[in-house]
């Protein structure tokens, strides 16, 4: 333990950070946004656990969301506690249930092999369970495997929120008694007497769909089970079942972990709860430290819900709560206006739990917020690039100027319309470069230098604009060979480019794809 490291860190953090690393017994939880040192209180109460008890660093469980986050957190404690920092656990939920499968092989064992699934094997066996089944609602006649992707995500989303698939079929037969006994199901006079109304039967069309695919995660589970497999989502609805069900390796982790720490909480779903409950129930006040903050919640499509921040204090009455108010990252105008925004949530944790919040900048930025409103996307792309061009103008370092989106898909047209623009840019993001537009242009003009019979993807590199062709000359050429009833190169190389106004564009390229 590095003493001189833990003091002097610990001198610089405010009165409610440290608070939160002294407060050691009992369950804790801090509520913390971005830019309040999250992290940082982390690692210095896993070292003041060290320092003040007896407990091995091989004691404390800390589970957090991304790899980055692990990486992040192992390389803080390695500089306040030093190589003692290795025996500390520090997972992803995944990474953790992985781990306790491969060290229980055979309490997990259905098989004579135990393996995690492939994309191939999970898509060919979601395919075997449509061929094998007469399903109505899920598989159409001339698409059969049309709902294939939704299948795989929603039988994710079940495993996520902790539903076995006879869960989901008692769910589904439930709602579908309640749904019989709605009073005004169907029509009781007129031409359509005793039928259903139309604004009820979408409801009735997505309850049959869903008791279908309950069957299909049945059939899902039990051949996975055949083949000795298991997915990404198993790991943790696996684990969880079995810590409920085996008392003996329940007994283990709860032995072996005193101190457990859990990151980012507002995004566990009812899966990743289950474990961590589990792992704490030995005792009624458990040493269990959640950091959360359901303002900024990322992972709420996988199923993570206000509800198991709220439990936590019901669960755990004498649960002290902590709240970072203190922000070193966004200045005193933009944390002002996101509370404004975000407040009107009515079921936020602080309006359900009348916890005051009072967020409080430490840094101080020249900042103002402007909001804009657009009638499409392109006018939005347009203003944006425009706005950026701007401010280089203006002497402003581009690499000081950050955009961000929420989606990839987002981006694609903002990046073109940059190009436009001559605003320089880097995109900064985990894709695959062969799907980047740029990327795909030059790979269909090796295409049709391949193979220039290409019609489709020959007329879709005339459009490129580095080529600069004229669009009314690739209508005329393209008319005129769909006219005589001839191949689109073929014509081209046929001296029928004389036809065209301005056809020294299209001389060029004829001449890249014959050379």
């Amino acid at each position: 333990m590095n003493n001189k490291e833990f003091q002097k860190q610990f001198n610089h953090l405010n009165d409610k950070q440290r608070e939160a690393v002294t407060t050691i017994e009992g369950p804790v939880m801090v509520v913390a946004g971005p830019g309040t040192g999250k992290t940082q209180i982390l690692a210095m109460r896993i070292a003041n656990i060290l320092r003040t008890t007896q407990i091995d660093a091989g004691n404390i469980l800390a589970l957090t969301f991304t790899n980055s986050g692990v990486w992040a957190m192992k390389k803080r404690l390695l500089e306040i506690i030093g190589p003692a920092s290795y025996r500390v656990h520090v997972h992803t939920f995944h990474s953790f249930c992985n781990e306790v499968i491969q060290t229980f092989p055979e309490k997990f064992l259905f098989n004579k092999k135990l393996d995690q699934i492939s994309d191939l094997e999970q898509l060919l066996l979601i395919r075997k369970i449509l061929d094998q089944n007469h399903f109505e609602k899920i598989k159409t006649l001339k698409a059969p495997y049309f709902y294939q992707g939704a299948i795989t995500k929603s039988i994710n989303d079940l495993k996520q929120e902790g539903l076995s698939p006879r869960d989901f079929e008692k769910l589904i037969q439930k709602e579908l008694v309640e749904f019989e006994k709605i009073e005004d199901l169907y029509h009781d006079k007129g031409a359509n007497a005793g039928k259903m109304k139309a604004k009820y039967q979408d409801a009735k069309e997505q309850l049959l769909k869903n008791l279908e695919l309950a069957k299909t995660y049945e059939d899902y589970q039990k051949g996975l089970k055949k083949q000795g497999l298991y997915d990404y989502a198993d790991m943790i609805l696996t684990v969880g079942e079995k810590l409920i069900s085996d008392n003996e390796l329940l007994s283990y982790y709860q032995e072996k972990f005193q101190y457990i720490l859990v990151d980012e909480y507002q995004d566990t779903n009812s899966g990743q709860n289950s474990v961590v409950k589990s792992l704490a129930s030995f005792y009624d006040q458990p040493n269990l430290f959640v950091v959360g903050d359901d303002e900024q919640s990322i992972f709420r499509f996988q199923g993570a819900a206000l509800e198991n921040i709220l439990s936590f204090v019901t669960d755990y009455p004498e649960t002290k709560i902590i709240v970072l108010e203190d922000n070193y990252r966004s200045t005193q105008k933009i944390l002002d206006a996101s509370r404004a925004v975000i407040g009107q949530n009515k079921n936020q944790i602080f309006n359900v739990l009348k916890i005051d919040k009072k967020l409080i900048s430490h840094k101080v930025v020249k900042t103002s917020i402007n909001l804009g409103q657009f009638s499409t996307g392109a006018n939005e792309d347009f203003y944006i690039a425009q706005t950026i061009k701007k401010i280089i103008k203006n002497n402003v370092n581009p690499e000081e100027i950050a955009c961000i989106y929420k989606e990839h898909r987002d981006v694609n047209n903002l990046t073109e319309m940059l190009g436009k623009l001559d605003v320089p840019y880097v995109l900064n993001c985990a894709e695959n470069i062969l799907n980047d537009n740029e990327i795909q242009k030059v790979l269909n003009l090796l295409r049709i230098i391949d193979n220039p019979y290409l019609d489709k993807v020959l007329f879709e590199v005339m459009h490129y604009d580095f080529l600069k062709i004229e669009p009314i000359d690739i209508f005329r050429l393209t008319h005129l060979a769909g006219k005589n009833k001839e191949n689109l190169f073929e014509y081209m190389t046929q001296d029928n480019l004389i036809k065209l106004k301005n056809k020294k564009q299209l001389k060029n390229l004829l001449t890249t794809v014959v050379t």
